[in-house]
């Protein structure tokens, strides 16, 4: 802001200064004997009008012949002259830096004498936007409604307040128009939510410094009951409790419980039993309440942050403790997620539940068709909880998952009852055990199809799949890996003659073991299993007479071919010995010869299967004879 003619007149008059030491009244030497002045009065400084300079100003002084200005900076306790000899009644303090406050004083001089100094004034110089309030203050807790009320700013046109939720956060204004007064009352705010606020000066340079954070906070209505109260409390209708219900109050926020022992005299004094109550119902617990017919007086104040109201209805309500107690479910319940074959199933405490707990079971999250997996069962509770371990479920290849509630039972003489259940049911699981060792492993041969099946049992369900080794060297020889993963409990091999990799004859070894996604079992023992050749069947012979000089006979015989085998022995009986014929190829049905010379008639004949394998003993049993 710029000085305004009558501040640049005055200036301009030819006013004169002249530095000194100097520290506080006192004379100056030459000159003869003079008077005394009059302590100057009507000081006056200005504040914040000009831009770098301070103006004071005084009431003229009768025989005063000049004047001493003393001066302080920021605060008025250390004054010193800054000028001396002033004539006139104004002085110029140029420049002084914006913003900062100054002290000054002024003496009048006659001769070498001085005056007392003069009332301090205080005087700033102010350039650009202006200086935020030093004081923002909210007077009250107010209802609905948040006051803000701050210091005046020298050179500020208007003001703006700027709001937020948090202290540290974005700020936003809300005003909509300029603030020309030091104070604003903000009703767009929500009861007993506090609020942050800075005020901002503004002039024609625009916006000034924030000033420092202030909160707020607004009240709500104070409550008021605008019909009765309805306040009822039971009488012998509990065994552990008494049931208070009022009518709802306008603009509580929560109630105020009270009872006592009494109505009347020292003994009825209400004292509060519960606070913050935001139900229309509350639940007298007190395990200290006597039985019938021993009545309490019980009273319900409505309040907010604005108030609380009177409480002036009242009633008696008493307990019959022969009663079970009505309990609530367990508060919170728990079930464990992957422990081994088991579910560990907690609940908090009880209060009162001394007939135990009883825990159900469902495998849907709606907890349709519950079971009962735990009848009013019984334990210590360890750090508030209750613990269960249900072993019960029915092992399942896959992880099941099961859902839990929990009653509480409370019992009186011959009476019980039963909690309602948690709302929210548990959901659990349980993680198979690496499986056992498969066992009783059996084979068995196919003659028709050419197979060899190797069949187990599991030792337990957990079990999801195999893996199976085979051994062709004996039981302690090598085993090569056949198949894993499978999940059935046999394995088939085909011969080779069907494309297979196993030889009719070879003894087999075979071992198993089972997976789960826990692990895998040890290996059974080796299991020996071989395919014997079959003895051929549907052995027919047929013989014909030849007419020659050797009286021979031409033998057909015939048969089904046996899968596995890799030839045939067929053999004749003549002389009292078995003379034999060898054929080659598992798939030859039939062979022709001539008998021996010097005879004819009819030889018995038989066959048997062979294989590759030099072991007789691998060969098929030999057939019936048959004689042609």
């Amino acid at each position: 802001m710029k000085p305004n003619s009558l501040i640049i007149s005055l200036i301009a008059a030819g006013l004169t200064a002249f530095f000194l030491s100097a520290c506080s009244e006192g004379t100056v030497t030459g000159g003869g004997e003079s008077l005394t002045p009059s302590v100057p009065s009507g000081i006056e400084a200005t504040q914040g009008t000009l831009e770098d300079s301070v103006l004071l100003s005084w009431d003229a002084v009768d025989n005063a012949e000049y004047y001493v200005i003393y001066k302080a900076l920021d605060t008025p306790e250390t004054f010193r002259v800054v000028a001396s000899r002033v004539i006139g009644q104004s002085y110029s303090d140029t420049p002084v830096s914006s913003g900062r406050k100054f002290y000054y004083k002024v003496a009048s001089g006659n001769g070498n004498k001085w005056s007392e100094p003069s009332p301090e004034a205080e005087g700033f110089a102010l350039k650009g936007a202006p200086v935020p309030p030093e004081t923002v203050d909210v007077p009250v807790n107010e209802i609905g409604q948040i006051t803000l009320v701050w210091d005046e700013v020298i050179n500020a046109d208007s003001y703006n307040v700027y709001r937020c939720d948090i202290k540290y956060g974005t700020y936003e204004k809300i005003n909509t128009e300029d603030i020309t007064s030091t104070t604003f009352t903000d009703t767009s705010v929500t009861a007993d939510q506090k609020y942050y606020y800075k005020i901002i000066p503004v002039n024609a340079y625009g916006e000034g410094a924030q000033s420092s954070i202030i909160s707020g906070t607004a009240l709500q209505q104070a409550p008021l009951w605008t019909g009765p109260v309805d306040l009822a409390a039971t009488d012998a209708e509990y065994g552990e409790k008494v049931k208070i219900t009022w009518a709802a109050a306008d603009y509580a926020a929560s109630y105020k419980v009270y009872r006592a022992a009494d109505n009347e005299g020292t003994a009825g004094e209400y004292a509060v039993i519960a606070e913050n109550v935001t139900a229309l119902v509350f639940e007298d617990r007190d395990t200290t309440l006597e039985n019938q017919p021993v009545f309490y007086y019980y009273r319900v104040a409505a309040v907010s942050s604005g108030g609380e109201t009177d409480c002036g209805a009242w009633d008696t309500g008493s307990v019959n403790r022969t009663i079970p107690a009505e309990l609530d479910p367990p508060e919170i319940v728990k079930a464990s997620k992957g422990n081994i074959n088991v579910i560990s199933v907690s609940w908090t405490e009880v209060s009162g539940a001394n007939g135990g707990y009883t825990v159900y079971r469902s495998t849907s999250s709606s907890f349709t068709s519950p079971v009962i997996v735990a009848d009013k069962y019984k334990a210590d509770a360890v750090d508030g909880y209750i613990y269960f371990d249900d072993t019960t479920m029915a092992p399942l290849p896959d992880t099941a998952t099961y859902y839990y509630k929990v009653t509480a039972w409370s019992v009186s003489g011959e009476n019980e009852m039963e909690s309602g259940m948690n709302t929210t049911a548990a959901q659990g699981y349980a993680d198979p055990d690496v499986p056992g060792v498969p066992v009783n492993p059996v084979s068995s041969m196919d003659y028709d199809n050419g197979t060899i099946t190797v069949s187990w049992n599991a030792a337990d369900t957990w079990t999801k799949r195999y893996t199976v080794y085979r051994s062709d060297n004996g039981i302690d020889g090598d085993y090569n890996l056949i198949s894993e993963n499978q999940t059935e409990t046999s394995i088939t091999e085909e011969l080779a003659v069907n494309d297979g990799t196993v030889e009719a004859g070879v003894e087999y070894f075979y071992r198993i073991k089972a997976l789960n996604d826990k692990g895998e079992s040890a290996l059974t023992s080796g299991k020996s299993a071989v395919f014997t050749l079959r003895v051929p069947t549907n052995l027919s012979v047929d013989s014909e007479y030849n007419w020659n000089w050797n009286c021979t006979y031409t033998y057909t015989v015939t048969w089904t071919a046996v899968k596995g085998a890799t030839g045939y022995e067929v053999e004749y009986y003549y002389s009292n010995t078995w003379h034999s014929v060898t054929i080659t190829g598992g798939d030859t049905t039939s062979v022709t010869f001539d008998s021996p010379n010097h005879g004819g008639g009819s030889y018995p004949v038989r066959i048997r299967a062979v294989n590759s394998t030099p072991d007789p003993e691998l060969y098929s049993d030999y057939s019936a004879q048959v004689t042609p």
